[in-house]
């Protein structure tokens, strides 16, 4: 099984890239959706959490109001690397966990795992092949807006928080551009797909220590 680490920045359509490999038959190991698990109410990321920021940051159920604490984070850089350091280990630890278990039971020929921090986490290490997703800024600003009703300045704090999108580019073993049609994207997962997920595939030279 090979596993394809699929990263951009925000509004770069990670997802939309991710949904095509899975049609294709891939595995998606979503880990914005990891990110929330581990800070369900009572987890011990959610106990770190409430150490770290307060009681301000959770709603009436206790639940992390996330609103709130992205608010806080995207406006103060030691906030957000002090937010990264307790979700990050964790989330890594699941990916490795879902990881395990598709090797051991699954049946598929790919893994694919969404990771928006692939590079800034270090996640890239798990991965025997990088796909990174971009888009023209313009692109970017007119999908969050439109989908979370985000203004330029929440959008382009999102973007400062994450590595230039050139730089992942550059780290990038595949790349997919998303700003045209949704069919010619399609045909470019495609494509990389045909590549990836067959026998005597590629894989990056230092990335095949997995544990």
């Amino acid at each position: 099984m090979v596993v394809i680490g699929v990263t951009g920045s925000v509004g770069t359509g990670k997802s939309t890239v991710a949904k095509f490999f899975k049609r294709l038959g891939a595995a998606v190991i979503d880990t914005d959706h990891l990110a929330r698990v581990v800070i369900e109410p009572g987890t011990p990321g959610w106990r770190e959490i409430k150490r770290a920021f307060g009681k301000g940051v959770l709603l009436k159920d206790g639940a992390i109001d996330r609103s709130a604490l992205a608010q806080l984070v995207f406006s103060d850089e030691a906030a957000r690397k002090r937010l990264e350091r307790i979700i990050h280990p964790r989330v890594i630890r699941e990916v490795k966990k879902e990881l395990r278990r598709l090797r051991k039971f699954g049946k598929t020929q790919a893994a694919v795992v969404e990771v928006p921090l692939l590079f800034e986490s270090g996640m890239d290490q798990l991965m025997d092949s990088v796909v990174v997703v971009r888009a023209r800024r313009s692109v970017q600003l007119d999908r969050l807006r439109r989908k979370h009703g985000w203004s330029k300045k929440e959008v382009d704090a999102r973007i400062k928080a994450q590595w230039n999108l050139s730089a992942k580019v550059a780290l990038a073993d595949q790349v997919i551009d998303n700003d045209s049609s949704v069919a010619d994207t399609r045909k470019q997962v495609r494509t990389v797909w045909n590549k990836l997920a067959r026998p005597n595939r590629p894989r990056r030279n230092s990335r095949s220590s997995r544990s």
